[in-house]
């Protein structure tokens, strides 16, 4: 269906949203001034404005040790204890007498030379493993590692199911209205999720809406991570998510497009390596990659353009849709996913572990108290 190409501009409407992101200077900041337009002074956001941080902690985490019945793994287990991860052990089945482990550790016996042994549904709940004996049958670490899937770590952005705050003072309309353009969008909140929802027409020569946070002051640190997953279920046209690291409000953008399935729920991850610096849909190379440390905002956005004058080839004007569930910030892995404690680097079980597609980590072992403080780093995620 085609439309207008001219429609009349909406002054008002251009007026609150520039108030609205801080962009008029002094009037911005008056409590009256923003009030009167329906919204609040100091249009700045907090850490606190995000949903509450559900990355793991020690507590929920477990660990799984393999034969922690040694004496680095008795250290290793109190210490973990101490720190408060749940802490269980595999221990031989042929080991008489059965060896004593510390108090507060689950001993789950297994025949280390039959890796048929390792009970399937343990593993759905391990967050660490660490090998403390590099003696073990390196078959027995292979069949562990073919089956168990380490959990990815996330920190909760936006959780519209749960949301915290006012969704109206976090997250409001940059339209092309802007430039002379007469699409509407907006943000509204449903009982499980939010849906950025609105018309998008190409009259006035535009053809974008879009949904931005209001600056995060200070900025946010995501640097730990390595990308944003979204939760969307969206109407077959591509989107685009966009986070930016400057305060302006016309700035430039770190952006990824993604595609959606009409009615169809799915996850987005974007790695921040990914993220190309655009400016008005015009791509910056010269700028580098993501300052994932120092995030001010968050948008989402449905456009005509892609990137360098390419048109959109999945976009439709009118009216458009998109659900979305959460917003996060990911891990790819965890640093500390398997660890092998050993004293010989070139050891069978060694290489069985440097073989697996999940990340190891070799500790040397010929140091038990750095080999401890080592293990206790890497759980925690601390680098090299």
């Amino acid at each position: 269906m085609s439309q207008s190409t001219s429609s009349r501009w909406d002054l008002g409407r251009f007026f609150k949203t520039m108030a609205y992101f801080g962009a008029i200077p002094l009037l911005s900041e008056l409590d009256w001034f923003q009030q009167w337009l329906g919204s609040r002074s100091h249009p700045r956001l907090s850490v606190d404005d995000l949903a509450p941080d559900s990355a793991m902690t020690a507590s929920s985490q477990v660990l799984l040790l393999l034969n922690g019945a040694t004496p680095l793994g008795h250290a290793l287990a109190q210490s973990a204890l101490a720190a408060g991860y749940q802490v269980r052990s595999l221990i031989s089945v042929h080991q008489a007498p059965t060896p004593t482990l510390p108090a507060g550790v689950t001993a789950i016996p297994v025949d280390f030379h039959n890796p048929d042994s390792l009970p399937s549904s343990l593993l759905a709940q391990v967050d660490h493993v660490i090998v403390c004996d590099d003696a073990l049958p390196p078959a027995f670490l292979q069949a562990l590692l073919t089956h168990w899937t380490p959990k990815t770590p996330q920190r909760s952005l936006f959780d519209f199911g749960q949301p915290t705050g006012n969704l109206a003072e976090t997250w409001g309309a940059i339209d092309d209205v802007v430039m002379g353009g007469v699409s509407e969008s907006g943000l509204r909140l449903g009982p499980n999720s939010a849906f950025f929802t609105g018309v998008v027409s190409t009259a006035n020569s535009g053809g974008f809406a879009s949904v931005r946070t209001r600056n995060f002051e200070p900025p946010l640190n995501l640097s730990p991570y390595d990308g944003v997953a979204l939760r969307v279920r969206g109407d077959g046209q591509r989107y685009k998510f966009m986070l930016r690291t400057e305060g302006g409000w016309d700035s430039v953008a770190y952006c990824a497009s993604f595609d959606t399935v009409a009615g169809q729920w799915c996850e987005v991850r974007l790695p921040f390596r990914e993220l190309v610096p655009v400016f008005r849909a015009k791509t910056q190379p010269q700028l580098g990659a993501l300052a994932a440390d120092r995030v001010r905002a968050f948008q989402l956005m449905l456009s005509k353009f892609e990137y360098d004058g390419a048109l959109n080839p999945h976009f439709s004007p009118g009216a458009f849709q998109l659900e979305i569930e959460a917003i996060a910030a990911y891990r790819a892995s965890h640093p500390a996913a398997c660890l092998v404690l050993t004293a010989q680097p070139s050891s069978a079980i060694a290489d069985c572990a440097q073989a697996s597609p999940i990340p190891c980590t070799l500790v040397p072992a010929a140091d038990p108290d750095a080999a401890l403080q080592r293990c206790l780093e890497l759980l925690k995620g601390r680098p090299e």
